[in-house]
């Protein structure tokens, strides 16, 4: 089940910890029960899943058993330095092999 985009960008500082309430409206399943709490579920230098808890509605009925996100997580960095000018346009002539002036 692909669930939309975030409306806004959401922010995670390196070493922090962000949960999100992920709802399918449709009722699929998009967890399933595995693993410890705090499991880690997939990593890269990027960005670290770890497995949860559910909950049985928005923000309240928090259950103890331990699930794992399934499917595909999409997800962007922002820049972190000085963003550099695009690059000049191309040269209007191609090079050459041989010179087109001669020293004088």
């Amino acid at each position: 089940t692909d669930l939309p985009d975030f409306l806004s960008p959401v922010g995670i500082q390196a070493g922090q910890f962000q949960s999100f309430y992920v709802k399918a409206q449709t009722g699929d399943l998009i967890w399933r029960s595995e693993g410890l709490l705090g499991d880690v579920i997939s990593s890269n230098d990027d960005i670290s899943m770890f497995t949860g808890k559910w909950s049985s509605g928005e923000f309240s009925g928090v259950q103890s058993t331990v699930v794992k996100l399934t499917g595909a997580v999409t997800y962007g960095l922002a820049p972190t330095g000085p963003v550099s000018s695009p690059p000049t346009s191309l040269p209007t002539n191609p090079p050459t092999n041989q010179p087109t002036n001669l020293p004088s």
